[in-house]
């Protein structure tokens, strides 16, 4: 058994590694990794000795990784502003949308600022959740989990009505 969090760290760096790597896809995995590490060792330092010895601080650096992954890439996107000197005309929703779906397209105020973002981008302006990950730097899984949840809100409000 290991008795420190320093030897566990140096045991156990290659699948914590390959963890984050599997969420970042573009191996930018080290620097996520390193980022955990450091917070655990400046913070929570104490929370992690307890857990080691509990045998349970593999699951809590696995959930540390995920989440300052998601945390990252919503912060990234949040920076970005999208601006293309190509950018097409603002499109009139109601050349898109029936009777019901423009009462939901109307109380948009249920989604988030950045799904809203992530919407109008999507939907308003035509970009592709490709060229919306890339100019934003995040990957495309977040950018469809943030349109999943935009069209899960939709979806209710158009049930309600």
């Amino acid at each position: 058994m290991t008795t420190s969090l320093d030897e566990y760290v140096n045991q156990r760096y290659q699948h914590l590694l390959r963890i984050a790597n599997g969420l970042c896809r573009n191996n930018e995995g080290s620097e996520l990794l390193h980022a955990v590490i450091e917070n655990v060792y400046s913070n929570h330092k104490a929370t992690a000795n307890e857990l080691l010895i509990a045998g349970k601080l593999d699951n809590y650096l696995a959930r540390s990784l995920r989440y300052e992954f998601y945390r990252s890439q919503k912060e990234k996107l949040k920076r970005v502003e999208f601006t293309n000197q190509h950018e097409p005309p603002p499109v009139w929703l109601g050349a898109r949308l029936d009777n019901e779906m423009m009462d939901a397209a109307v109380d948009l105020s249920r989604l988030s600022s950045l799904e809203l973002k992530v919407w109008r981008l999507h939907v308003d302006h035509g970009y592709s959740v490709k060229e919306i990950s890339e100019g934003a730097e995040v990957t495309e899984r977040y950018i469809y989990g943030v349109l999943g949840k935009a069209r899960v809100k939709i979806k209710k409000v158009i049930r309600k009505k």
